[in-house]
């Protein structure tokens, strides 16, 4: 992929760019600690607070790699202007590659051990990178951190939260039942995940598809209980909340990866995966439970209790949810 423009010295500070976005030279040649990586297409009138939100952040090691994604609304000129102001702001104008490729274009732009997502719409709190990295250096074991996460809208008023199970082998038993990382939450320890490739197979599931790609690695995933990002939910953002439908590459994504019969994962995956957001019934999910732990008794892909404890919970959601819904 060939970015659309070279950006240098006093117009753009940062990376120099040429051919497949390959980086031939840089005006700061220090190492940061930390990579951020935003992906940008019509930022709108969030980018400007997303990108304070990182310059912002009491963990001051760090570079902003934002790929500019063929944005139509003014999104290259704020980009422009921050990277003027703050030589930590590296710009990459891709053009409309779409979101995997300027994902990728990124990871090959970052050159801190450390690479933490953000969206450029949403908002981090300021001790955001510093908890995260405080955690990593703390459990070297770890390759992957998200974290909880409220929900806002447009206002920046919370209309939600979010949290996930912490621990790495409820996080992987997880990847049977939803997504348990939030994307724009993650910082990634390269050192411990090697080398990262988002691929373009897996339409709007492309996170899922790296988190069980290097879990399948023996890579730990994680998170932390805490709310470290404001995810903001409006008219024109890319995702909205659980109950949004979710598309069968979530699941492909998972079937694929699998070492068990691609028909047999495939029906119990697919009436366990966001089941409830997908209008799967309770005894379907039920069904897919016990197939799920009888396939992985066979033949183990995560830890069997592991697995069985993260049944019990997506069974007990599902039983408080439909005692709400009967009052």
């Amino acid at each position: 992929i060939r970015p659309r423009a070279v950006w240098q010295g006093a117009v753009w500070p940062g990376a120099v760019w040429q051919g497949a976005g390959r980086r031939v030279g840089s005006v700061n040649q220090r190492t940061p600690l930390v990579s951020v990586l935003m992906p940008v297409h019509n930022g709108g009138d969030f980018l400007d607070a997303a990108i304070d939100s990182i310059l912002g952040q009491t963990e001051t090691d760090l570079e902003v790699v934002a790929v500019e994604n063929g944005s139509t609304d003014g999104s290259s000129a704020v980009l422009r202007r921050h990277a003027t102001r703050d030589a930590r702001v590296r710009v990459i104008e891709a053009g409309p590659v779409g979101l995997v490729a300027a994902l990728n274009l990124g990871l090959a732009a970052a050159t801190g051990r450390y690479l933490a997502r953000m969206d450029a719409d949403d908002l981090a709190e300021p001790d955001r990178l510093e908890l995260q990295l405080a955690y990593l250096r703390a459990h070297p074991e770890i390759g992957v951190l998200g974290t909880a996460h409220d929900y806002i809208n447009a206002a920046g008023t919370q209309v939600g939260s979010r949290r996930f199970v912490t621990s790495p082998k409820l996080v992987a038993a997880s990847l049977y039942f939803g997504n348990p990382l939030a994307h724009p939450t993650v910082t990634i320890d390269r050192r411990r995940t090697g080398e990262l490739q988002y691929t373009s197979g897996f339409p709007d599931a492309e996170d899922l598809a790296l988190w069980r790609t290097l879990s399948r690695r023996g890579v730990a995933l994680a998170n932390l209980d805490r709310v470290l990002l404001h995810y903001r939910v409006h008219a024109a953002s890319a995702t909205a909340q659980d109950s949004a439908q979710v598309g069968s590459s979530d699941v492909d994504a998972i079937v694929v990866s699998s070492r068990w019969r691609a028909d047999r994962a495939r029906w119990a995956i697919s009436r366990t995966f966001n089941a409830r957001a997908r209008g799967v019934t309770l005894w379907a999910f039920l069904a897919g439970v016990t197939a799920l732990n009888l396939l992985n008794l066979r033949r183990p892909e995560v830890s069997r209790a592991s697995l069985a404890r993260r049944s019990a919970l997506g069974i007990a959601a599902w039983l408080r949810q439909a005692d709400r819904n009967r009052r």
